[in-house]
């Protein structure tokens, strides 16, 4: 006995309804209605693999949301370390050999940041640039 696309619609909104509702009255309406579906077993295994999927979507909107902040925090700690190896080069003179140590290991620091995180930044300006290349392409 398969269950019809009908039930199956009606166990998705239910379960969405139930995330999604605010209200302990609704939530309670919906969790009686999935009770009631819950007894037949194919009902039930719809149901299970319908909370699995959320719940991988919302793995993905963290992991997404992680992996923006990570390439923030590559982008700024860069541009940082830029800055300060041209700070180190140019506040103590590039005649004394003094000031090429602080830059020589900034450097080291940012090449290791470089290679650590090439893929990342790599697929970040792949995206950019294809959004900007549609952009333009709209534009014209």
């Amino acid at each position: 006995m398969n269950i019809t696309q009908e039930k199956k619609d009606k166990i998705k909104s239910l379960t969405l309804q139930y995330i999604n509702s605010d209200d302990i009255l609704e939530k309670n309406k919906s969790i009686n209605e999935l009770k009631k579906y819950s007894k037949n077993e194919e009902c039930k295994e719809n149901m299970d693999n319908y909370l699995m999927y959320l719940r991988m979507q919302d793995d993905i909107k963290y992991l997404e949301r992680n992996n923006t902040w990570n390439n923030i925090w590559i982008v700024t700690m860069t541009l940082f370390l830029i800055i300060i190896m041209i700070a180190c080069i140019f506040s103590v003179g590039i005649t004394h050999a003094s000031a090429f140590y602080p830059a020589l290991f900034l450097a080291v620091f940012l090449i290791y940041m470089y290679a650590r995180f090439f893929p990342e930044i790599k697929i970040t300006f792949t995206e950019l640039k294809k959004k900007l290349y549609k952009f333009f392409q709209k534009k014209k």
